[in-house]
């Protein structure tokens, strides 16, 4: 027995809203001043925390690796550092994600780059070129993958959308396969609203038939909110072929206090037994300032039919502190 498996899905795509604009660019890269502000010792511009798994061979909890936010003293951010632990205890670095910023204060470039250990430098992976309108509102989205042979970027993904009354209608993504060498529909997500309200409550997601040249369904979100706005349920459906009907799979409910989420739970549905099954849960706790402390995530055991704590993450500013205790004694309990 060992570690139980720890995925940490790193979301470098952040889309709000977009506004359609065709005009096609090349990838840019200005990011600069970043190493300076990774070896900067000023503990108020950083953030971490701490993920801990369960060790089944010990019984105890043990530090499996961290997350490292880096800020400027504007509090922009500017880095996310993810490392992991080592056997001997020290601090082995993953991956990072670098960010840049226009004279407003826009993202406008994130850069990730994965650990080489054997060389021991920094390896170009993903870079996101974020562009906005005369509005300020983030326009588009071009994606380029890093190809390390040529030492070039190769396109991946372009984002796009389009609005209906000040509301996001739908958003447009396009690929660039190598094979074609040109930008192709690839997916897109309609919203749909019920009369003046701000939140929609369904979105549909379409998949583009190369060889029919036409849009498919192919899976639905159904969103509820409670009066305050607060999203407080999703269900996914995807769509039957055969039937020509939606079939539900999924489900999250979600609670909330004020604007901070407290509670998301996952359920998946058994076909078979025509039922919904506990899939995972999350809680998350705030201190009194309102800032995330604390996420626990939960397994659904359905031999006892109960709940059990799968992982912890630890937020905190205090980086040297923590730097210098024992890795059993941040969390034992």
């Amino acid at each position: 027995m060992g570690y139980k498996k720890l995925l940490i899905i790193f979301s470098i795509l952040v889309v709000n809203t977009f506004y359609v604009n065709s005009r096609e660019r090349g990838p840019k890269l200005s990011i600069s001043g970043i190493d300076t502000l990774l070896t900067s010792q000023n503990t108020t511009n950083i953030d971490t925390s701490f993920s801990i798994e369960w060790n089944e061979d010990s019984a105890r909890w043990k530090v499996g690796s961290r997350t490292v936010k880096y800020f400027a003293d504007d509090d922009e951010l500017k880095a996310v550092l993810e490392q992991k632990q080592s056997k001997k205890g020290d601090w082995d670095n993953v991956s990072r994600v670098l960010y840049s910023y226009n004279s407003r204060g826009k993202k406008v470039e994130e850069l990730k780059q994965l650990w080489d250990s054997k060389e021991s430098k920094w390896i170009n992976k993903k870079l996101n070129n974020l562009y906005y309108d005369s509005d300020n509102n983030l326009s588009n989205i071009y994606v380029y993958n890093w190809n390390r042979r040529s030492e070039n970027w190769n396109k991946y993904l372009y984002l796009v959308v389009k609005y209906n009354r000040g509301r996001k209608k739908e958003i447009i993504t396009r690929i660039y396969p190598n094979e074609i060498d040109k930008w192709t529909k690839y997916e897109k997500i309609v919203y749909h609203y019920r009369s003046e309200s701000a939140n929609p409550y369904q979105s549909i997601i379409w998949q583009w038939d190369q060889n029919n040249k036409e849009w498919e369904k192919n899976g639905r979100y159904y969103l509820t909110y409670s009066t305050s706005g607060n999203l407080i349920s999703k269900t996914l459906s995807t769509w039957n072929k055969l039937r020509k009907n939606w079939s539900k799979n999924k489900k999250y409910f979600y609670s909330w206090e004020g604007d901070k989420k407290t509670l998301e739970i996952k359920q998946i549905r058994d076909i078979e037994e025509g039922k919904w099954i506990n899939k995972s849960k999350l809680v998350q706790e705030y201190d009194d300032k309102g800032k995330l402390k604390l996420k626990k995530q939960y397994k659904w055991d359905s031999s006892t039919q109960e709940w059990y704590l799968h992982q912890r993450s630890i937020y905190s500013p205090i980086f040297q502190n923590l730097e210098k205790q024992k890795v059993d004694s941040i969390y034992t309990d």
